[in-house]
């Protein structure tokens, strides 16, 4: 009977005995096997299995080369930086020299505010309140219900041709009865009654600015009740105001049956300054503010021809805390106040 050789030697290995005569006998068996073990590397099987792993792993990687890069493109195209050609970013130092012509990328902070486009209501209120000695007073050269009404001198100049226009055009007399408010004057009418749909907290008032007015025929007063019930937009002053305060730069900031929208009941006397091309595009489409602002962060940009102007308002989105200032034209620059930034600019046509 054969018997194995003892494992300490380095010579022999598991495959190897001796017979009963000491003859070496090689297992073949255990050959076999080995050879087979060697060679298994090899075999169609084992290709095949090889090849489904690593292909597959091969095209993911291939394909994640060659499209990340057009995802991201995609993905971010929206950003400033994928500005119009005739836009070029430099550096914001250039905003010191006055007859830089180039394009500005540029911090929008570092920018005059307009602030003619904020949004100021229930849900967005007026961040920094502007004082009174910042506004400039109605009286005495506009028809006003007190000598203490102040107005951003802006609109008090689109007031005057407003007023200019009506009595030209045989409309009118009319008369300012409300103008800026500063925050405890807003805070005390409000409290009278909280519930009102015609008024709005302190800190969330359109007077707060400055650009807000309340303008009535001069049949209409305080003193003759509430103006909800005196007024309601049909009288010849009314309509006239409606159809032509666009053209001042000027807009219904309240129409009637868009309350839920606006938060605010129908004031046919409440005129909201935001400048051309803003006042004559909402006029034609028959947006409220809140309806214009939405539509410009939802395209981006809006291209009106308007006069002899023809004026591109472009949308930037405040996260990125940078806008471009187009060159060689003329802009302004507004926060919206909630959330980005429009930029008006301009060409004579």
């Amino acid at each position: 009977m054969a018997r194995r050789k003892d494992r300490h030697d380095d010579v022999w290995a598991d495959d190897i005995w001796l017979d009963d005569c000491g003859d070496k006998v090689v297992d073949s068996r255990k050959v076999r096997r080995h050879r087979k073990a060697k060679s298994s590397y090899f075999t169609l099987p084992t290709i095949r299995k090889t090849l489904f792993f690593v292909v597959p792993a091969a095209a993911l990687a291939i394909g994640s080369a060659v499209l990340l890069p057009w995802v991201y493109s995609a993905t971010f195209s929206d950003r400033p930086e994928a500005a119009p050609s005739y836009y070029s970013a430099v550096s914001a130092d250039d905003l010191a020299d006055p007859d830089t012509s180039v394009s500005l990328r540029v911090p929008s902070s570092d920018l005059i505010d307009s602030g003619y486009l904020a949004l100021i209501n229930r849900h967005y209120s007026l961040p920094v309140m502007p004082s009174r000695t910042e506004m400039k007073s109605a009286y005495p050269s506009l028809p006003v219900l007190r000598e203490d009404i102040k107005v951003h001198s802006t609109v008090y100049d689109a007031l005057a041709d407003l007023l200019e226009a009506a009595a030209s055009e045989g409309v009118g007399p009319f008369q300012i009865i409300s103008g800026f408010r500063d925050y405890e004057h807003q805070r005390r009418l409000h409290a009278r009654n909280p519930r009102s749909m015609f008024s709005l907290p302190a800190g969330h008032s359109e007077h707060h600015t400055g650009l807000a007015v309340d303008i009535v025929p001069s049949s209409a007063t305080p003193g003759g009740g509430a103006l909800s019930i005196q007024l309601d937009g049909s009288s010849e002053c009314e309509r006239w105001l409606t159809d032509n305060s666009w053209r001042f730069g000027f807009i219904l900031r309240y129409p009637e049956g868009r309350s839920n929208i606006t938060g605010v009941a129908f004031e046919p006397w409440h005129f909201r300054y935001v400048g051309s091309p803003h006042a004559y595009y909402m006029w034609r489409y028959d947006l409220t503010l809140e309806e214009y602002l939405q539509r410009l962060a939802t395209e981006g940009i809006i291209e009106v021809v308007h006069g002899e102007r023809r004026y591109e308002i472009r949308y930037f989105d405040d996260s990125y805390g940078t806008v471009y200032v187009p060159e060689g034209r003329d802009f302004l620059l507004s926060n919206n106040n909630s959330g980005g930034y429009i930029v008006t600019a301009w060409t004579y046509q």
